[in-house]
């Protein structure tokens, strides 16, 4: 797999507003958290057979089924779509709907890849990133330092994670998500917590 380089075009291939960077909602080439499978699809090539998973076009998608050719954001064409309705009625947060993530994954093993050049690409869109630098273990019990990089800007939370699979396979794992989602989804989390706490109270 080639290592990708990075070009000076990147500013302009990320689609940079020409309005206050402090100010910009973002968006992914025009695709919007909040959109729903068939809004994704029209932007990102994909189909709807399975909802939000296929809206986007990948290369997988496009070996299976053919049609248009794969979605590229940060000249990576392997993205996700995920919406709210992706899941089952038991995990989705009220008052959310639509598209709440993107993400994708690049196999690692042979280090292609690095945090610090994702960072690189994507910084032009995120501003500065904050890089944690931690020592963990494989599945193997190997001791190994992983890198965990993050940014916010634009009602996004983007975070570029070094990650070791149980089947110790080493990957960089890149996730976009809604910071409206992620707010909600906090303080839906924190009620329910609370509720059960409430309810444990009362059973005497």
């Amino acid at each position: 797999m080639q290592r990708i380089y990075l070009p000076v075009c990147f500013a302009l291939f990320l689609c940079m507003p020409l309005h206050s960077f402090a100010d910009e909602v973002i968006s992914f080439k025009g695709i919007k958290f909040g959109m729903n499978a068939d809004e994704i699809a029209k932007l990102g090539g994909g189909n709807t057979k399975y909802g939000c998973l296929g809206a986007i076009q990948s290369k997988l998608l496009f070996s299976l089924y053919g049609g248009n050719q794969p979605w590229t954001y940060g000249g990576i064409d392997t993205w996700s779509a995920w919406c709210m309705e992706s899941f089952d009625e038991a995990h989705r947060v009220p008052g959310v709907s639509g598209l709440i993530e993107i993400t994708t994954s690049k196999n690692n093993e042979s280090n292609t890849y690095s945090v610090e050049e994702f960072v690189e690409i994507f910084t032009p869109v995120f501003g500065e990133f904050s890089i944690e630098t931690k020592a963990t273990s494989n599945p193997l019990g190997k001791d190994v330092i992983k890198k965990d990089a993050s940014a916010i800007h634009g009602g996004a939370k983007m975070q570029i994670t070094d990650v070791v699979s149980d089947e110790n396979k080493n990957y960089i794992v890149l996730k976009i998500e809604s910071l409206d989602y992620l707010n909600k989804k906090n303080a839906f989390e924190m009620e329910s917590a609370s509720d059960k706490i409430k309810s444990a109270k009362s059973d005497f």
